[in-house]
């Protein structure tokens, strides 16, 4: 690189100035050195080296980590909002329908329709609940082809860039391409987890037959997502994007 940007500073050695014709002055140029002196805009500072040797891998790499996290936010939106508020839904409506039926004298019908209205909020946050994890599914889907695609960047810049590179270059910091992209898998993994506890939690709460107390402690641990408590985006990544990626967004 040094050998290349030698190439644009100009021979090593000055110039003798050309001779001026005898009795003839030089005129001086001072226009430059007014027009500093009236505080005029100084000069555009040249771009950071960090910008200038950016490489297509440097990019690829920046906008695949902008996606997992954008992904595994989305995660969290998808399981604190749309599947804890079905969740109690359903639980709630199970808790009023058994309090209304206890309510009744023994032997005694209702007056009006109990079960049945009861029985479509219920059936429709089950619903409410596959479709969450459905959801859940698609972002795990997405999550892996990011991750396969940081490792089509590793074998691209492995053959264009050479093994060194890859595996001792610091990409912007200190973190080298290969340690990028072998250390991600591990917070797929843990998302991978996390997707079957949900699994399993949905298929807990989806007999009617369900006690209140066994509903309340599965929609504790849906909350708690204990899979993700150290391994989630934001618990381990992202504080280390921004020391490691340049012009991450925060």
């Amino acid at each position: 690189m040094s050998s290349r940007l030698a190439s644009f500073k100009g021979p090593s050695i000055p110039l003798s100035p050309e001779p001026s014709p005898p009795g003839k002055k030089k005129p001086s140029n001072n226009r430059g050195t007014l027009a500093s002196n009236k505080g005029g805009p100084n000069p555009t500072p040249p771009a950071s080296p960090g910008r200038e040797l950016e490489s297509t891998f440097h990019r690829k790499i920046r906008t695949l980590l902008l996606e997992i996290r954008s992904i595994c936010r989305l995660w969290s939106d998808v399981v604190l909002h749309d599947g804890l508020k079905a969740a109690r839904t359903l639980v709630d409506a199970r808790t009023e329908l058994d309090n209304a039926l206890a309510a009744l004298p023994p032997g005694e019908n209702p007056k009006y329709r109990i079960a049945g209205p009861k029985l479509r909020i219920m059936d429709k946050q089950i619903r409410d609940l596959d479709n969450v994890l459905a959801k859940l599914k698609n972002l795990l889907e997405r999550l892996d082809s990011a991750v396969d695609k940081m490792e089509l960047v590793l074998f691209e810049a492995h053959r264009t860039k050479g093994w060194r590179w890859v595996e001792e270059e610091p990409l912007w910091t200190s973190w080298s391409l290969h340690k990028f992209v072998t250390k991600i898998p591990q917070i797929v993994r843990a998302y991978h987890r996390s997707y079957h506890m949900h699994l399993g939690t949905v298929e807990i709460l989806r007999p009617h037959s369900v006690s209140f107390e066994t509903s309340r402690q599965e929609i504790n641990r849906w909350v708690a997502q204990s899979y993700l408590e150290e391994t989630s985006w934001d618990a381990e990544w992202e504080d280390l994007c921004q020391a490691e990626v340049d012009r991450w967004q925060v």
